[in-house]
């Protein structure tokens, strides 16, 4: 066949075209309106199709199911001689032109214009690709796949940025997509996210969290969950580093019942301040020895009891001790929700747009005479310097600040007026609606945050799910009895291995080493008896024990994530 030849229309049967298998469009849309537009007016631009088709699993079960009603010969040999996912001479593949064939089908056409092309697997995938994008019609999740088919067929980042016209870092970014759940990001195609929220995701390391939050993408609990996930992932890393220099200094966790209490919720810039130096130097001349106990929200620099003295842990002074554990864990846990809380609405405000403060500029005003018919002149200094973007030595300086106010208004006095306003109501990180002074109660109305919330709601803000339960009382976070408040009373109270290890490979790997419940295991690890099992497995039983409520032995996190 010529060159001619192969550009040349020809009418090819309906019945003789295939969809391409790697088609990165798996969504052909609504062929409504082009299936009408083929009945009045037929097909006007041609496909475009390549000899020959790859055997579908489909395909091949019709084939059998027509053996089996008419067992010939010729079906025989048809069966022996192809099998699923083959390619075959028969037929032609559809590389550009999907959308008419499926809507000329539906149109009832049996012939199709077409013109025949020879093309490499590669240059099929980079066609379809190109088709689709120069059209906008690949979500970002098909841009993905198409991506990657690309990588796979032997193109670089650099090829395909430049064959598609998009960055090298989109690309990249793309392609990272695909470290996530494949169903799941299957799932939300259809859902109204923006590309900064793809970047997001990609700022959380561990990827199931980034699985769990795709669920809440394109939805008003995403940034809520989001600014939790980081906010954990920031804090685990802070006690990692902690632990990491304290185990350096030779102090070792410790796991007895009792403990007495000499520093807590420390990191490495405060281990290493002058004053906590003083401290380890106090210990060391007094021959106390420390030791660190750790729990997601907690770290505590703690010494044993002194045991020759029986009055110096009596049962109240345990108690006592209890309540100072719960009062710091509770006070922590509160903080941590009420800093991201604050969070989600200092970024609204930070995000807002021109456009929508033209848009609620009438109700920004509204607020503000507010404000000025109460007096209220003083405002929230640091978080107004912050909204507009002036550093800690330009507020300083009474030229430069004054530069970057003018800067502000000429860039919109709408949004000023709104960064006023905002700062004017004082929201901070010690806002929430926790009671912070008793340990017995958890709830607490709060006028003040209500407010806030009033105002930023009749802007556009919407709170999520989490943010509402606080509101109304009704989060699990109020409930004394919710586990993330619970402290270890009885680290030694056996617990069957079967209760905490419900992962069925993990609850095998040490049920072959003889062990059978969570006192044995600790007794064992520490004993270095299962030395045997991976470092992997045993913190992934650390992490499935404490989601139940068990706390295991942790071993060194320099070794954590290798294997033994």
């Amino acid at each position: 066949m010529n060159e001619n030849e192969k550009a040349a229309i020809v009418y090819i049967p309906g019945n003789k075209l295939f969809p391409h298998p790697d088609n990165p469009r798996k969504d052909l849309g609504d062929l409504d309106e082009l299936t009408e537009s083929i009945k009045a007016k037929g097909i006007l631009q041609n496909l475009t199709v390549i000899q020959g088709h790859r055997v579908t699993s489909e395909e091949w079960s019709e084939l059998a199911r027509e053996y089996h009603d008419n067992p010939s010969e010729e079906l025989r040999n048809k069966m022996n001689s192809i099998h699923s996912g083959e390619f075959v001479d028969d037929g032609y593949t559809i590389v550009i032109g999907h959308r008419r064939w499926a809507a000329g089908t539906k149109a009832g056409l049996t012939e199709f214009p077409c013109v025949i092309s020879q093309m490499t697997e590669a240059e099929q995938i980079q066609t379809m690709l190109l088709e689709n994008m120069q059209r906008s019609d690949l979500s970002i999740v098909e841009q993905a796949f198409g991506f990657q088919m690309m990588l796979d067929l032997g193109d670089s980042v650099a090829d395909i940025s430049e064959k598609t016209g998009f960055s090298e870092s989109t690309v990249r970014r793309r392609v990272k997509l695909l470290e996530l759940d494949h169903e799941k990001l299957k799932s939300i195609e259809s859902a109204q996210f923006s590309l900064d929220d793809l970047d997001k995701l990609n700022k959380i390391e561990s990827i199931e969290t980034r699985n769990e939050l795709l669920t809440d993408l394109g939805t008003n609990n995403f940034n809520f969950k989001y600014t939790n996930a980081l906010n954990k992932q920031k804090r685990d890393k802070l006690n990692k580093e902690a632990v990491e220099y304290l185990e350096s200094m030779g102090i070792k966790e410790y796991f007895g019942k009792d403990y007495t209490i000499k520093k807590s919720l420390l990191d490495v810039s405060s281990l290493k301040s002058e004053s906590v130096e003083k401290f380890f130097d106090e210990c060391s001349t007094n021959h106390i020895e420390l030791f660190y106990v750790m729990n997601p929200y907690c770290l505590y620099l703690v010494s044993k009891p002194n045991l020759a003295d029986p009055n110096i842990m009596s049962e109240r002074e345990r108690e006592r001790q209890r309540s100072v554990c719960l009062a710091n864990h509770k006070r922590e846990i509160i903080h941590r929700t009420n800093q991201n809380m604050y969070s989600l609405r200092f970024n609204f405000i930070k995000q807002f747009t021109k456009t929508n403060a033209k848009k609620y500029f009438k109700v920004i005003a509204r607020y503000f005479a507010k404000v000025v018919a109460k007096e209220c002149y003083e405002v929230s200094g640091d978080s107004l310097r912050e909204l507009m973007g002036i550093t800690g030595s330009e507020a300083e300086n009474d030229t430069e600040l004054a530069h970057a106010v003018d800067s502000a208004v000429d860039y919109s006095p709408e949004l000023l007026m709104l960064y006023c306003i905002y700062s004017t109501f004082g929201d901070s990180e010690r806002l929430g609606y926790f009671n912070m002074y008793s340990p017995d109660e958890y709830y607490s109305l709060n006028e003040e945050l209500d407010n806030i919330y009033e105002f930023l709601t009749n802007i556009g803000y919407e709170l999520s799910d989490g943010e509402m339960q606080l509101r109304d009382g009704s989060s699990p976070m109020f409930d004394p009895d919710n586990m993330i408040y619970k402290l270890e009373d009885e680290p030694n109270k056996a617990v069957p291995l079967d209760k905490f290890l419900t992962d069925v490979r993990t609850y095998n790997t040490f049920k072959r080493c003889g062990v059978v419940d969570s006192e044995d295991l600790t007794k064992k690890e520490q004993e270095g008896k299962l030395s045997e099992i991976p470092d992997t497995v045993y913190a992934r039983a650390v992490k499935m024990a404490q989601e139940h409520g068990v706390e295991l032995p942790r071993r060194n996190p320099n070794n954590e994530g290798e294997g033994r």
